[in-house]
């Protein structure tokens, strides 16, 4: 019981896909019996709160709401962004939610890979950086839904010289990252084009 609730505050919304990461013995089926006692006390709610994922989701209360929220005209609007490893718990893409569709055919397919990062503003996956952060993938938000998204995602990678060290991007999209469409904004965080790609951090 202390493990479900546990699992219960942190993410809040428990599904199949999410339990799948815990490494709990028995894995879904060995809580389900206790998701279903905590439903029946009232203490927890059972429905279909994210699309494409089973039915059996069950969420703590007000996590639905705090959902809809993240999601609300205003978040995605916001220019707080944060970078989050691609294999944390909190990061939902890739289990909970699918990976929204990249940018270019030629980019590289996200993947929940120690060392990759996940770039996410207002709820919203708005870029994915591999191993290394030489590589960028971008989501088709990104681009064409919210117009405003290069310049956060560009601004959000600049800052991780702070914690990451010098980042040499070389590439966005699967293509020269010097000749992306998107490199006017990343030379306006601060980024240096050069042959190799666009520098950020005295590389």
């Amino acid at each position: 019981m202390e493990q479900v609730q546990q699992i219960l505050d942190r993410m809040g919304i428990v599904t199949r896909e999410s339990v799948a990461t815990e490494n709990i013995p028995g894995g879904f089926s060995a809580i389900y019996p206790i998701l279903r006692a905590l439903e029946d006390l009232g203490k927890i709610r059972r429905g279909y709160f994210i699309d494409g994922l089973g039915g059996a989701q069950f969420a703590a209360p007000g996590a639905d709401e705090r959902l809809r929220n993240l999601t609300s005209q205003e978040n995605v609007g916001s220019t707080k962004s944060i970078a989050i490893s691609a294999v944390d718990p909190a990061n939902p893409f890739g289990v909970i939610i699918p990976w929204p569709s990249v940018a270019g055919h030629k980019a590289i397919k996200p993947q929940r890979t120690s060392g990759a990062l996940v770039l996410i503003q207002g709820g919203l996956a708005i870029g994915y950086l591999n191993r290394g952060y030489e590589s960028l993938t971008t989501f088709r938000h990104t681009t064409s839904d919210l117009p405003a998204m290069p310049k956060v995602l560009a601004a959000a990678i600049a800052k991780l010289t702070g914690s990451h060290g010098p980042i040499l991007l070389a590439s966005i999209d699967g293509h020269p990252a010097q000749d992306s469409d998107l490199a006017p904004d990343f030379l306006t965080a601060g980024f240096q084009s050069s042959s190799s790609g666009l520098r950020h951090g005295g590389i």
